[in-house]
């Protein structure tokens, strides 16, 4: 098993809320509750159900804003990515963009996240991370929080450079999509803190752990073949925590942990595969 098909290792997720999946599984049926490391790749990072999401929603909703047609809140979506990725243009798209003008995109793309040296053209951008990591680097490709349900994508290219005229052009986004998007971006420039969790527990055991943290994103100091992560997504699953169904995405540590709960992965980020 590999790949995304780890996911399937999940009982019936009933709801999801905060940081935490709730679930129905087993012979008795009995509902538990799963901490969410992965957190959609990234795209739920302000949680599942981030502050009044549902309200613009309903509101961009009732006015049947479904299909793909201009709206004004594309420029303001990308006024707010500009708050975060300073000195870009920004284009958006409906697909994730695997051409970009005759430049390739490694697969899998590289990750400011995995904290290796970032080489070439492109590359992935994550909030919270320092900037200055990717200030040269001509394209970015935010991950985009609140497009979990929608796969919303968007370039950032350097205005001056001469990848910019050749990226693919922009695509039409329903309304629908960029009023949860524009919302989650906006409640996550309103949250500094969510890049600063305090887990004291946590950040005294991380050095000696066999995972490298950069900000409140982890991934394994060593690489590993796709068996070692599937008997370590296991370990995690069993001790009640999600992680990503691949080593190619970083865990994201939530916004919160209850005691009982920052003590379990502890002990979990200390196994050694």
């Amino acid at each position: 098993m590999n790949g995304n098909s780890l996911l399937n290792l999940l009982p019936p997720v009933l709801r999801a809320r905060g940081y935490r999946l709730y679930t129905r599984g087993g012979k008795d049926r009995t509902e538990g509750r799963i901490v969410d490391l992965w957190q959609a790749g990234g795209r739920a990072i302000m949680g599942h159900t981030p502050h009044l999401v549902l309200r613009d929603l309903k509101n961009t909703a009732n006015r049947g804003l479904f299909p793909p047609l201009p709206h004004f809140l594309e420029g303001r979506l990308a006024k707010a990515l500009g708050r975060l990725i300073d000195g870009r243009n920004f284009r958006f798209h409906s697909s994730f963009p695997a051409d970009l003008g005759g430049i390739g995109i490694p697969s899998p793309p590289p990750d400011p996240a995995l904290g290796r040296k970032l080489q070439g053209e492109v590359s992935l951008w994550r909030p919270f991370l320092a900037e200055a990591l990717l200030s040269s680097v001509p394209v970015l490709l935010p991950v985009l929080p609140g497009a979990s349900f929608f796969p919303l994508w968007a370039t950032a290219s350097l205005p001056s450079d001469s990848v910019e005229k050749n990226l693919p052009p922009a695509d039409l986004i329903p309304p629908v999509v960029l009023a949860a998007v524009l919302r989650t971006l906006n409640d996550l420039i309103g949250s500094p803190e969510r890049g600063c969790p305090d887990f004291p527990k946590i950040r005294s055991i991380l050095p000696e752990s066999p995972w490298l943290n950069r900000g409140i994103y982890l991934s394994l100091r060593e690489a590993v073949d796709g068996e070692t992560w599937e008997k370590i997504f296991r370990r995690f699953l069993e001790g009640g925590f999600l992680i990503p169904p691949g080593p190619a995405e970083p865990l994201i540590l939530p916004g919160e942990l209850s005691p009982g709960e920052e003590a379990a992965l502890v002990s979990l980020l200390q196994f050694r595969p």
